[in-house]
């Protein structure tokens, strides 16, 4: 559950880092690192090379102003704050609160307290992650055939090609939509169990509906939008009846002359 939560522990006290070390390896493992502060720096992270998500602080002697180098960070720069400290100390917890802290731990630190303080930081760095705004690039068209498939299917295999992030294309057309045919899919679910599943599927499910394609990016379309009643093609559409190609992804000028369309959707 907290594999990927980077945590930092900081303290001047030998002993209460080892208490947080015990308590918590067994959750965090190699990403738990602790210091041990022996100088006079009073800012928590001075020195430190690589990122962290949590930072665990205990408040020691300097404490007014290792929070107050906190304060000074830009927010979208501090890590997660878990603060550890003298209880009776109002103004500890306000500076605290000042810094961002999501926590304020008494002393004597109580391990089951600090494990459930990771475990929500765990469930809120999880819910940030799903939360992320995805890009949405909206191909639309003012009439059939006027080539918004063709440009979207293109723009997808360009942005596939460029970026490090996934694409996915999905064609909103739940009575027409053809995108599966361009790129020789033939979907047993699409868009339309999608959208009688909405409130059920989160976004591990919801990759189950998405078809692999050749141009590096997962398609969401219409399953079997095409019915064909010809004797050549029972069922759905041959390869006589659609060209398709990953590279050229453009519809032939012909079709078979026994293609049906499904009955529209309710809306």
């Amino acid at each position: 559950m907290y594999g990927s939560l980077k945590t930092l522990a900081v303290s001047r006290d030998p002993g209460l880092l080892k208490g947080i070390e015990d308590a918590l390896s067994g959750a965090l493992g190699r990403n738990l690192r602790t210091r041990l502060v022996v100088n006079g720096h009073t800012d928590p992270l001075h020195g430190v090379d690589f990122p962290c998500d949590v930072l665990i602080l205990h408040l020691g002697a300097t404490w007014r102003e290792e929070l107050e180098s906190l304060v000074r960070m830009k927010p979208e720069a501090r890590p997660g704050l878990i603060v550890i400290g003298d209880a009776s100390s109002t103004q500890a917890m306000r500076l605290s609160m000042q810094a961002g802290a999501r926590d304020f731990l008494p002393l004597p630190l109580v391990a089951d307290d600090l494990i459930d303080a990771i475990a929500r930081a765990a469930l809120d760095q999880k819910a940030a992650l799903e939360d992320r705004r995805t890009r949405v690039t909206a191909v639309i068209n003012s009439k059939g055939g006027a080539g918004a498939t063709l440009i979207a299917s293109n723009l997808a295999h360009m942005m596939s090609a460029v970026s490090d992030r996934s694409v996915a294309l999905v064609d909103m057309d739940v009575q027409f939509g053809t995108l599966p045919l361009y790129l020789d899919l033939y979907p047993q679910r699409g868009l339309s169990q999608v959208l009688a599943q909405l409130d059920d599927l989160d976004s591990v499910a919801l990759t189950r509906f998405l078809s692999s394609t050749p141009v590096a990016c997962t398609c969401l379309g219409i399953p079997e939008i095409i019915r064909c009643t010809s004797r050549m093609c029972p069922g759905r559409p041959s390869r006589s009846c659609w060209k398709s190609s990953a590279n050229v992804m453009k519809k032939s000028s012909w079709t078979c002359p026994g293609a049906l369309t499904q009955p529209p959707l309710p809306r």
